[in-house]
């Protein structure tokens, strides 16, 4: 089969690529520089893709059914139309039995009708009589002593069981009390626990507190220091009245420069100083009123002059970062910024520790808090275990006095037990000999009766099946007997087929049927018309092959879409082409236009008057052509080597 297919593959191209030949003579290789007497130009367009397999088969109706009668008889009568005699509307009369054969099944069914309400009338008066209404009473006794019988054998066996009753419930109250006290020495033991973790939290927040009273000291000597510092520095720079004004200690530089409306790049200026020295010079030349103390403002012009007077060094009043000063100089706004720094660092570890003493304060408060509550916790668990140990010793003792009561409950109830017993045992003796009387003549009545019901059942369906009528609209495919013809019962009369619904039946190959899917589309061309081309789904694919000279082929199954304006007729031969895949509006080139080396596929592409060699991506193909996704564009033209008769089929997955 492989062989065969092979061959109609390489015949098919041959004719392919002759008919591509004609249509390409136009543009010769005369007539198209670059080419050579084997190449031919063909035009890239767009097409649909489609692979399909071809099945051959026939149309047949897909509904059909067999009509018969239930029953013999003659047939009076047959379906008979003259402008149309093979045609059948739904409810149309088929056929009809006779009044001869009607009447004897009206009469079966009369008697039928008789010997049912006869056994029916039997069963009643039965079950009306005196003993009959003995046997409910023997049966309500049984029911009863059956019933006592049950509650005492459930009594005795709680009672014989590992747990009955009455001591399962002091063992629960047991266990309950048991369950309670171990609960209170986990938690006595639990607030022990919690005692001794607060005692000991309490010891380091102890021991932490001194530690921290310590660092508090230290810390207030470094402050103390700082402050003092401070006052040093500004006593040095600005003159004895600066300590005595408290409120400088604790301001910064900056803000101590504006209250007192010191300009440090002035005051500490010698050249600024030299000039109002001199000026105060020509002032005591010109003047008695010139004097040192008219000349000076303020007392921190005095240090200021003092210091500029007599130290060797430099001495500078503002200075950049960066400026360096000489050995044994100054810078006033560094000195007084870096104690003023010092100073706030110093307050701020201060504060910063003494938040540490006020918060291991707390916790000491708090520890102190929670061990004695703990403890107090302690001592109420204590009390109530004693409690709960005493309830457990009464538990205890309950539980032996209900050990010793259930003993005499149960010789008690093992009395009863056998009492119950004799009295069941007689209320059944006196029920079987009851009904052993009347139980077969019972069943015997109610035998005929389900006998006498099935011949009515099927008395009254042989009558009413008398007449056949056609189930559906169809055609009458097939009609056995004619009008007087004696038939038996079930015997074939006529065939019914439902021309609204047709189906095509066909074979496929063993190579393609695994290609083949149930709802895949279908394309039917009708052999009678080959312009008439109908619709259909794959509805079946036979799983059984079928073996006929040799070859081996599986059944298939495409229901029709039957046009309204189209009438087929059963039997017709007609080729099915099944759609495995379809690509709409591809760019299609031949497939012998490909070659192929490896992975990689090209086309050779003319363009201006040259031919070059591009590499394409490709997508699905089939016999003759191949979709082109990258590489070439509508309208290009590419090389075909006339030469070439064979044709290259592309591995495809088609589930993608």
């Amino acid at each position: 089969m492989k062989k065969i297919k092979q061959i109609i593959v390489v015949s098919l191209s041959i004719i392919y690529i002759f008919m591509l030949l004609i249509s390409c003579r136009n543009t010769g290789n005369s007539e198209t520089p670059g080419l050579t007497e084997d190449q031919q130009l063909y035009v890239v367009s767009i097409k649909d893709l489609v692979k399909s397999v071809s099945v051959s088969g026939n149309l047949n109706y897909s509904n059909v059914e067999k009509l018969s009668f239930p029953s013999s008889g003659k047939i009076i009568s047959l379906v008979s139309d003259d402008s149309n005699p093979f045609n059948v509307k739904s409810g149309e009369l088929i056929a009809s039995l006779d009044e001869e054969s009607i009447a004897i099944l009206e009469q079966a069914l009369i008697q039928a009708e008789i010997d049912l309400n006869t056994a029916n009338q039997k069963l009643i008066d039965f079950q009306n009589i005196e003993s009959q209404k003995t046997i409910n009473e023997a049966k309500l006794d049984v029911t009863a002593a059956l019933k006592n019988l049950q509650e005492s054998e459930k009594i005795l066996s709680e009672l014989n069981g590992d747990n009955p009753p009455e001591i399962q419930s002091f063992k629960n109250i047991l266990s309950n009390k048991q369950v309670l006290v171990k609960g209170k020495e986990t938690d006595i033991e639990t607030s022990k626990s919690y005692v001794i973790k607060m005692e000991a939290a309490l010891d380091t927040a102890k021991t932490t507190y001194e530690s921290s009273l310590l660092v508090l000291d230290a810390k207030n000597k470094t402050l103390n220091d700082a402050n003092i510092a401070y006052e040093n520095v500004l006593q040095k720079w600005f003159g004895a009245s600066i300590p005595n004004d408290s409120k400088y200690i604790n301001m910064s530089p900056e803000n101590i420069y504006q209250d007192l409306g010191i300009d440090l790049s002035y005051l500490y200026d010698r050249t600024k100083r030299r000039l109002q020295i001199e000026s105060f010079k020509d002032l005591a030349n010109t003047s008695s009123e010139g004097t040192l103390n008219s000349w000076i403002e303020t007392p921190y012009e005095l240090v200021a002059l003092t210091w500029l007077a007599w130290h060797p060094g430099l001495i500078v009043g503002v200075c950049e970062p960066a400026q360096l000063i000489t050995i044994g100089g100054f810078c006033v706004s560094r000195e007084i910024e870096e104690a003023w720094i010092l100073k706030q660092n110093a307050n701020g570890e201060m504060n910063k520790q003494l938040s540490v003493v006020n918060s291991t304060e707390s916790e000491i408060t708090t520890y102190q808090s929670n061990l004695l509550k703990a403890q107090i916790d302690l001592e109420n668990s204590k009390k109530a275990l004693d409690i709960l140990m005493s309830d457990e010793i009464i538990a205890e003792n309950e539980l032996s006095y209900a050990l010793v009561r259930i003993n005499d409950d149960i010789e008690a109830q093992g009395l009863t037990v056998k009492v119950n017993q004799a009295k069941f045992n007689s209320a059944e003796s006196d029920l079987n000999f009851v009904i052993s009387k009347l139980e077969l003549d019972e069943n015997l009545i109610e035998a005929k009766i389900k006998k006498a019901l099935v011949s009515f059942d099927q008395a009254k369906e042989n009558l009413k099946n008398s007449k056949i009528y056609a189930p559906f609209n169809g055609v009458l495919t097939m009609a056995v007997f004619n009008e007087g013809s004696s038939v038996i019962a079930g015997q074939i009369v006529a065939q019914v087929s439902s021309f609204a619904e047709i189906q095509f039946e066909g074979n496929v190959s063993e190579s393609d049927v695994l290609l083949i899917k149930e709802g895949m589309l279908s394309e039917i061309e009708v052999d009678a018309d080959r312009n008439l081309t109908v619709l259909g789904e794959v509805s079946h694919v036979s799983p059984k092959s079928f073996t006929s000279q040799g070859l081996i082929t599986f059944p298939i199954e495409i229901p029709i879409n039957m046009p309204s304006d189209i009438e087929l007729k059963e039997g017709m031969s007609a080729v099915a082409e099944v759609v495995l895949y379809k690509e709409q509006d591809r760019i299609l080139v031949p497939l012998d236009s490909v070659n192929s080396v490896g992975d990689i596929n090209k086309i050779n592409v003319y363009a201006n008057e040259t031919i070059e060699e591009r590499v394409v991506e490709l997508g699905g193909n089939d016999d003759f052509w191949v979709a082109v996704l990258s590489g070439v564009e509508v309208g290009e033209k590419i090389v075909i080597e006339s030469a070439l008769t064979g044709t290259e089929e592309f591995e495809i997955d088609w589930e993608d």
